[in-house]
């Protein structure tokens, strides 16, 4: 080597923005609840632990239970899970006028009333929201839920004015189904409600499409929900009875819901939520499952110092990244992540093929005190901010970094070290790409 100085330089990220074909999907059980916490009347199923209630059969409770780690909006996702309303539905009655517990209930002239009501509530939501992880909401009407910042989809199964009488929904007392209940009620249903909307009328008004009757589910059995999100199309879609032919019912919204409803923090909580007031029902949630987890981010792999993962940095979103545009990338391509990968040897990113350094004994080498070369391929014309740990301090500084313009093809970008105030031996490099000229982030 004679008197060359030198230092190494292990090549970190490139986070592009780009769209690739590499995607890396994930699935996870959560069937023992272990990353989950319960608050008020929910508790993990002491019987079966297998289940979490969120109501038991009682009266006037709220439960609520959450993931106790945050999920990222920027990706999509698809978790599906069984809900069971408990088995207090429709019922005939005859009721005198002493015993009414819902004061919309209409009676004969005899003091009696022939007809239908429901003796069970209130139902059971899905709920998205950046407060807390450990926040419930009230018993009743609200289903267990009324939290800001949240998006909720309700499975609502208690009509709050609670009565059937011939002719109110214009069913005849004899169009039975085999357990005895008209087979047109349609008051259980599901809603997707934004914060600001109310969370207990059957009389849903937003968007379009956005209430559908589910059918009379407060029989004691499991359905299977599926919830999905597309975090480019903002396409939110919910599958209710997902494997039942005939009984399957579909929904979906084009909503923004990190901007409109999460006061722009695509990080969130998930979890479930639920009420009884004066109906009850034993409410409870089994098998969640997170199907696919479909990545549209770029991370990197440097070690951890650098703030590699998903919010490790404090005050913001998440380590290090970009969303994914189609044709924008440096070397061949890229490969989308759920996560970062911090290593020591920043070798985890097998798309790191965009920036090729001269080489001394197989390691990627700059050299002190003089202008070094290095080859940076783009697939389309741009800027890119290169920074280097010059004091080896673990992380990347704004007076440690340059920009540099770009064309497409083979750049060669000259580094220049003369004068500076750099450490020798390893250390880590940084490069931002984009199309665009924002680089307020390391």
């Amino acid at each position: 080597m004679g008197n060359k100085k030198y230092f190494l330089l292990f090549l970190l990220i490139f986070s592009k923005l780009l769209f690739s074909a590499h995607i890396e999907e994930s699935s996870k059980s959560f069937k023992d609840f272990k990353d989950f916490k319960f608050f008020g009347d929910a508790e993990r199923n002491p019987t079966n632990r297998e289940e979490g209630i969120l109501t038991s059969d009682t009266r006037n409770q709220a439960g609520a239970f959450w993931y106790q780690k945050k999920i990222d909006l920027r990706h999509n996702f698809i978790y599906e899970f069984d809900i069971n309303f408990g088995n207090n539905g429709w019922k005939k009655v005859d009721l005198k006028p002493s015993t009414a517990i819902d004061p919309m209930i209409k009676y004969d002239d005899d003091g009696f009333d022939d007809g239908y009501i429901d003796i069970g509530a209130d139902g059971i939501a899905f709920v998205l929201q950046g407060a807390s992880n450990s926040i419930y909401g009230k018993k009743g009407l609200n289903i267990g839920t009324e939290i800001k910042n949240s998006y909720v989809t309700e499975f609502d199964t208690y009509n709050n004015h609670g009565y059937l009488k011939n002719g109110d929904l214009s069913f005849p007392l004899d169009e039975l189904d085999s357990n005895g209940i008209p087979k047109n009620i349609t008051i259980d249903h599901m809603a997707f409600m934004p914060y600001s909307n109310q969370l207990y009328s059957m009389n849903h008004i937003y968007g379009n499409n956005t209430m559908i009757s589910i059918g009379d589910v407060e029989d004691g059995k499991y359905h299977k929900v599926q919830v999905s999100w597309n975090a480019i199309s903002h396409e939110y879609k919910v599958i209710f009875d997902v494997n039942i032919p005939g009984k399957r019912k579909e929904m979906s919204v084009i909503r923004d819901i990190v901007k409109e409803d999460l006061n722009n923090n695509p990080l969130t909580y998930f979890g479930f939520t639920a009420s009884t007031g004066d109906f009850k029902n034993l409410q409870k949630i089994k098998n969640i499952k997170l199907i696919a987890d479909i990545s549209n981010l770029d991370f990197g792999d440097a070690p951890e110092t650098y703030k590699t993962l998903l919010g490790s940095r404090a005050g913001e979103y998440d380590g290090p990244s970009h969303i994914i545009k189609d044709g924008i990338y440096l070397g061949k391509g890229v490969t989308a992540e759920l996560d970062g990968k911090p290593s020591d040897s920043a070798l985890r990113d097998s798309e790191d093929d965009g920036v090729v350094f001269n080489k001394i004994d197989e390691v990627n080498t700059l050299i002190l005190n003089k202008e070094n070369n290095i080859k940076v391929i783009a697939s389309q014309p741009g800027c890119i901010h290169i920074w280097i740990d010059c004091n080896k301090d673990g992380k990347f500084e704004n007076n440690e970094g340059n920009y540099y313009d770009v064309k497409s093809g083979e750049n060669n970008i000259k580094i220049d070290l003369k004068n500076k105030n750099i450490q020798l031996g390893k250390t880590y490099f940084r490069i931002r790409y984009t199309t665009g000229t924002d680089f307020t982030e390391i």
